[in-house]
């Protein structure tokens, strides 16, 4: 799924889960599966920006200003892990995202 990821990909987290910050980290219920999943800090930051519909590009330039860590490597990163979330249906693409609502007639 990651390979279909871009910089201008939008993508939010599903309502197929429940999460709660613990220490910092974040704990993610999956609701389907009935797994749970750990964020660690970055990760938690991360899942907190994709609470609203939000550019995986916008993601990386926020984890770029936080932390030291170069371009390349924060977009890899940050591709692989939103990737992962989306293989286990903890986030989705946002369908509506980037499209210009229609005119209404008057």
């Amino acid at each position: 799924m990651d390979a279909l990821l871009t910089a201008e990909s939008v993508l939010v987290v599903s309502g197929e889960q429940v999460s709660t910050d613990v220490g910092g980290e974040t704990v993610i219920l999956d609701l389907q599966a009935g797994r749970y999943y750990g964020l660690d800090a970055v990760g938690a930051h991360i899942w907190n920006m994709l609470r609203e519909p939000v550019r995986l590009g916008d993601i990386c330039d926020e984890v770029q200003r936080i932390y030291e860590v170069n371009e390349t490597q924060c977009t890899e990163d940050v591709i692989a892990l939103v990737g992962e979330l989306v293989s286990k249906g903890l986030v989705r693409p946002e369908a509506d995202a980037g499209r210009v609502p229609e005119q209404e007639a008057v």
